[in-house]
């Protein structure tokens, strides 16, 4: 194995650094970087580009990079087959190993991260063998709550909306089938990746859902993709500036609408399963925190 002392770091694993006119997912140039120091002190990357007859490995010891101040890491070059392509991170000497409810939780808000990808046929996404696929919800058929007697509706709807300087949202927003406290909101998504709503943390403005024993907020789900807004650099967030109050009273009247009225169809509408996590949802103890003791 050779190992080129004079390469730089970054033909291997790219610097920090926000590429101009970025529109693909790869951005900042440091999401698996500061991923990886996360859960290991020590951690190596190994890849093969496509069409490139070698693979590169290069090594991260964080302690030794700190205390030696070390700005370029000596990348390990050997041959490949020129159609082998791919990247192999491994973390040695985990700070913690996630196991049981937190293992189970990483698994929950990947697969929502990636539900796109994943739906769309362009990523296998495996943790312990498991393939990780993102469950869709029911979307509720029934009448509308102003004439039980009537017809089964379908209640989903398309939405797009553009609210100007380059700011577009569009996706789609339904009523859950099943009320859920956990799992109804949101989903945010840019450029496929969802940013804001995974897991059983779904996008709820009290604006639009209320309280959380409310119908409203139990019940109505979707997906929206957003073009135009910044996110935060560890891609968590929307960087909403002034944009948030009208994207939400734009999102509202649309929900809204007579033709299909998703707000006013969750509240009004019951079912049995509803009344009954509505009445769990009541009787659930609240804690009660006491700022003069």
């Amino acid at each position: 194995m050779l190992v080129n002392k004079g390469e730089r770091f970054s033909s291997c694993v790219p610097s920090c650094r926000i590429a101009s006119g970025q529109k693909r997912s790869c951005e900042f140039g440091m999401g698996m970087k500061s991923a990886a120091c996360w859960f290991s002190p020590q951690w190596s990357v190994r890849t093969s580009a496509l069409g490139e007859a070698v693979e590169k490995t290069v090594v991260f010891d964080i302690s030794k990079i700190v205390r030696d101040e070390i700005e370029e890491l000596d990348v390990a070059v050997q041959p490949a087959r020129s159609n082998a392509h791919f990247t192999e991170i491994v973390l040695t000497n985990l700070h913690h190993m996630p196991a049981g409810r937190t293992l189970g939780k990483i698994k929950e808000h990947l697969r929502d991260i990636y539900r796109i990808f994943i739906r769309e046929g362009n990523l296998v996404l495996r943790l312990n063998g498991e393939d990780l696929i993102h469950e869709e919800p029911e979307v509720l058929e029934a009448p509308s709550w102003r004439d039980a007697t009537g017809p089964a509706i379908r209640w989903r709807k398309e939405l797009q909306f553009d609210f100007g300087n380059g700011l577009i949202a569009r996706g789609f927003a339904a009523i859950r089938k099943v009320a859920s406290t956990s799992r109804a909101g949101f989903a945010l998504f840019r450029r496929k990746r969802l940013i804001q709503g995974s897991g059983d943390e779904g996008y709820r403005p009290e604006f639009i859902f209320g309280k959380p024993n409310s119908f409203i907020y139990q019940r109505i789900f979707g997906e929206l993709h957003l073009e135009g807004f910044e996110v935060s650099h560890t891609k968590d967030g929307f960087q909403w500036d002034e944009n948030e109050e009208p994207f939400l009273q734009i999102l509202k009247e649309n929900l809204s609408e007579a033709t299909l009225p998703l707000l006013q169809q969750a509240r009004e509408y019951r079912c049995r399963q509803d009344e009954r996590i509505f009445k769990e949802e009541q009787s659930r103890p609240r804690k009660h925190i006491n700022f003069n003791s």
